[in-house]
This record gives C-alpha cells, structure tokens and sequence, in this order.
C-alpha cells in the first residue's frame, strides 16, 4: 500500500479529530478495513473520525486568547463546526477526489455530495 494513502487517512481523521491519539487509531482502523484503495481508506476514516467525534465530543476550540497564527486560527474557526462539516471539506480540499470519489468517500450518491459540498 503507498505510503500517501495512510498519510491521507491520519490527515482526514486528524482534520476531523483534532487529537493525534484519536486520529491515529481512527486512521489505523480505516487502513486496516479500506484494504488498498485510496477511497475505501478515507471512507473508513470518515466513518471513524466521526464515529469517534460523536463519542469524544467537539474538539476544545479556546476562543478566549488570541491565536498564535494562522493555521491555529483556522484549527479553532474548524472546531466550531460540526465533525460532519469538518470531514466533507477535508475530503473536498485535500485528497484530490472527483466527483464520484468524493461520494464514495461520503457514502452518499453523486448529486447528494455535491449538494453537500
């Protein structure tokens, strides 16, 4: 299996999760279910990261001091949104899906994922 497709699915799971503990056994469970295909590993770890946000909760998003920088800005922008809205722009900005691709990853239909997005 190629190196990225575990990389991507640590990535998408980490996007959603915030945690590296979370996201790092979320990522190992979807690699082992996805088998070698790019799609069928970010659909498992869709379904993992949000199977584990539902049970561990949102992210801790600290709004009160001001962000160190940018990507620290945009982490607690991200925590403020549901776990569903984090893991469908993660796979729609990062992960080079097509249209097709990005519904598996979804588990939803075509047009469903595009409305979606």
């Amino acid at each position: 299996m190629p190196p990225d497709v575990a990389a991507g699915a640590f990535g998408h799971c980490l996007a959603v999760l915030r945690l590296a503990a979370s996201a790092e056994d979320a990522a190992t469970i979807a690699v082992r279910r996805g088998g070698r295909s790019h799609v069928a590993v970010l659909a498992n770890a869709r379904h993992q990261s949000l199977a584990t946000a539902a049970i561990e909760g949102p992210p801790e998003a600290d709004l009160d001091s001001p962000p160190e920088d940018l990507p620290d800005l945009a982490w607690r922008l991200a925590a403020t949104r549901p776990a569903i809205e984090r893991a469908v722009v993660d796979l729609e900005g990062r992960h080079g899906l097509d249209r097709a691709g990005l519904a598996r990853a979804l588990g939803l239909p075509a047009t469903t994922a595009a409305t979606r997005l």
